[in-house]
């Protein structure tokens, strides 16, 4: 599939123009009040915008998302959502950053899914249900049954350089109201039997390779948005790492089960369905991945210990 076909006229347009690019912060007048000192100050605040996504010629539905990465928002929707099944089902893919208008033609039209989303708003809210979210459909995934392990020092390494203001997360630095996604290519260990825990003198964990990072105020568009350039990558994705910023509930791990990853982390905790649906889909699912604490709810024989990381 080209560039072209996938992206339309107006992608180059969006690149070389500045113009057309939408602002994600916006400044407001606030007052600040700070140990009993009250000031008059300019704050930026994330800009929340709708942006509609066009299916085969129909208005879809509307994201209420962070103005970027359009495509990628939408294609890894679609995926996620089980309207597409491969990139290569998308014949045309055009954004229109004036109007905040992503075009998806695809091979086949979805009635189902035309039906059930025709000009809904999906909120920004973390707690958003999506319709075609059901535990008997999420479980027909195939499960990941990748045999590698990672080095929990990796894993340590990887949130660290995630979390410091270098790596692009200007939005939550800014403005306290994003959340972000990584996918990150992991150093496997070698091969081994469960877990071994002890010191390997002179060796360093090999190091982890950040491949996308994107922001959204939903944290699940962060996610597809993430799904979505892996998609239109062509990455193969059985042995990346999903990292995501807070809670990990079931409808994360689902998402997270369909772009195929062996690994999901977060700072934060997951909930109970979460757990239970990575246990049976086959993602290590770690949580409160801070300093050098991790928690390791399914699947821990993917990682590899040694003393003192």
């Amino acid at each position: 599939m080209s560039e072209e076909k996938l992206h339309g006229s107006d992608a180059g347009k969006r690149d070389a123009d500045e113009s057309l690019t939408p602002a994600l912060m916006v400044s407001r007048r606030i007052v600040k009040v700070r140990e009993g000192a009250v000031s008059e100050e300019e704050d930026l605040l994330i800009e929340e915008t709708p942006a509609t996504l066009e299916l085969n010629g129909r208005e879809f539905l509307t994201f209420l998302c962070t103005p970027e990465h359009l495509d990628e928002l939408a294609v890894g929707f679609l995926y996620s959502e089980g309207i597409i099944k491969t990139a290569g089902d998308v014949t045309l893919l055009r954004v229109d950053p004036k109007r905040l208008v992503v075009s998806v033609e695809t091979r086949s039209s979805s009635i189902m899914g035309e039906r059930l989303y025709g000009k809904r708003t999906l909120t920004s809210g973390c707690g958003r249900g999506t319709v075609f979210y059901q535990a008997s459909d999420a479980l027909q995934t195939r499960p990941n049954t990748w045999g590698g392990q990672v080095d929990a020092g990796a894993i340590f390494a990887l949130m660290r350089t995630w979390q410091r203001k270098d790596r692009k997360t200007e939005l939550f630095a800014t403005t306290g109201a994003a959340h972000s996604a990584a996918l990150w290519q992991v150093a496997p260990a070698e091969p081994i039997a469960g877990l071994i825990i002890g010191k390997r003198p002179g060796q360093e964990p090999p190091q982890p390779e950040l491949l996308v990072l994107r922001e959204d105020i939903g944290r699940h568009n962060a996610v597809d948005k993430v799904i979505g350039r892996a998609l239109l990558e062509g990455w193969p994705m059985a042995d990346k790492l999903l990292a995501t910023t807070g809670r990990v509930s079931s409808e994360i791990v689902v998402k997270a089960a369909k772009g195929g990853v062996a690994f999901l982390v977060s700072r934060s905790a997951p909930t109970n369905l979460g757990v239970d649906f990575a246990d049976k889909l086959g993602i290590t699912l770690i949580g409160f991945v801070r300093g050098r604490k991790m928690n390791i709810y399914t699947h821990a024989g993917r990682v590899r210990y040694q003393e003192g990381i």
